[in-house]
């Protein structure tokens, strides 16, 4: 028994570095499949369905919740549907492995970050909080075009520009958003979120904002763990933050803290059973 236990703990400790490329991706293939070839009631990519058809329809922005410039990361939204699916969720779980590689995570990093609500939902319905995380991964001014796609979910980040001072990452971010408004107008104006959304919310807005104070303070004078500090900014000063938007999150600060992201998986699963049964008794799921 004490050999099996050996053994498996060598195994969560090993680097995922070490672990195969090829045996990573298609992990991530054989998970996206399984998702498009399930029921039609839990087949993966509902939300993406949705912002597919609305980047596709012209005008850009009808409905759109997201900003013009994020079809430059979606090229996938001209195949057929379910291939588009199919790669969006690829998308999305490789960008979440080469996060933990980049940041020295482990085989357990792997296994926290992809067995919690946050990150099954956010690969069911496709959401594209991946291409915010491409901000993490990218050079400049690349990575100022992926923050801007989804600023919610990881906007921390930018304070590490300034520590930086990689002021071209913000002229990009500036650059394509008053570009996408001379061209599309106030396109925020035509979209509004659908109320349901609110309810899976994790934002504790305004009264996180001392803690995310805190944090970036943190992220300013810390070293290695500056990017772990500035990630968990957004979920605290955001306004609105979903559920599944933890997913990159929880990538970084597994690699880099294996027990604050223990803790912070568990807090996921408490977030989620609360608001389903919530939703179960309001009678709105």
């Amino acid at each position: 028994m004490m050999r099996v236990g050996c053994a498996i703990s060598n195994m969560l400790n090993k680097p995922l570095r070490e672990v195969p490329v090829p045996f990573l991706f298609g992990l991530a293939v054989l998970i996206s499949l399984l998702g498009v070839l399930l029921p039609e009631s839990a087949r993966f990519g509902n939300d993406w369905r949705n912002v597919r058809l609305d980047l596709l329809a012209p005008p850009f922005a009808a409905g759109s919740l997201y900003p013009p410039h994020v079809v430059l990361f979606t090229p996938h939204i001209v195949l057929p549907e379910a291939l588009s699916i199919l790669v969006q969720s690829v998308l999305l779980i490789v960008t979440l492995i080469v996060l933990i590689r980049r940041f020295d995570g482990t085989l357990a990093a792997l296994f926290l970050t992809l067995g919690n609500p946050a990150t099954l939902w956010a690969i069911q319905i496709g959401q594209l909080d991946w291409i915010a995380a491409l901000a993490l991964l990218l050079p400049a001014p690349l990575a100022g075009l992926a923050l801007t796609a989804k600023p919610q979910a990881m906007f921390g980040i930018a304070l590490l520009w300034a520590r930086r001072r990689s002021w071209a990452n913000f002229a990009a971010a500036v650059g394509v958003l008053t570009l996408g408004v001379c061209v599309y107008g106030a396109w925020w104006q035509l979209n509004e979120l659908p109320t349901e959304a609110w309810a899976w919310s994790v934002s504790i807005f305004p009264f996180g904002v001392p803690a995310a104070l805190y944090l970036a303070w943190r992220a300013w004078h810390a070293q290695r763990a500056a990017v772990m500090w500035a990630v968990l900014i957004a979920p605290l000063a955001s306004p609105y933050f979903a559920l599944y938007s933890l997913a990159p999150v929880l990538a970084v600060v597994c690699s880099q803290n294996r027990r604050l992201g223990a803790w912070l998986v568990l807090a996921v699963w408490y977030l989620f059973f609360y608001t389903m049964l919530r939703e179960v008794n309001s009678g709105r799921f």
